[in-house]
């Protein structure tokens, strides 16, 4: 037992040690910038199920929307938000600009909110990041594509 080496840290261990939070949260923040440019800038339509699936799916995993905040906003339960996530079922066309709405200034709030921590603005993040909106063309191009999808299993 002498002879026993004691365990070395795991790969996914030692990253998280290199990884610097104030980075991480940077990257969050532009994340954050990048969704809400897409969805004010785009043709963004919550009343189309794929675009609503889409907007639920992304808030809940990647930015500070949570299952609860919704449940507790909207008065559903944590299996429609999940059925919401999957495609398998949307709220009434006329409520989901309301969700959507709702999703965006959370996702606003928490960005801004990041801002008055840091001190940084909406200018220096982007522009040190540099930012093109390429990514929002594929974004258009892979919802066209789950359209057509759609549309040829009908």
């Amino acid at each position: 037992m002498a002879n026993v080496k004691p365990r070395t840290q795991s790969r996914k261990g030692a990253a998280k040690k290199n990884c610097n939070s104030s980075e991480i949260k940077k990257c969050h923040a532009m994340a954050m910038l990048l969704f809400l440019t897409l969805v004010e800038t785009s043709d963004f339509d919550p009343k189309d199920p794929l675009t609503f699936e889409t907007l639920i799916k992304e808030a809940t995993t990647r930015y500070d929307v949570s299952v609860a905040d919704i449940c507790e906003q909207f008065s559903v339960n944590a299996s429609t938000v999940a059925r919401w996530a999957n495609g398998d079922n949307a709220p009434y066309k006329i409520i989901r600009p309301i969700i959507a709405e709702w999703i965006v200034e959370k996702v606003d709030a928490s960005l801004k909110k990041y801002y008055s921590d840091t001190g940084e603005s909406a200018y220096t993040l982007m522009s040190s990041a540099k930012l093109n909106l390429a990514s929002k063309e594929s974004s258009k191009k892979s919802i066209q594509k789950k359209k057509q999808k759609e549309a040829a299993a009908v």
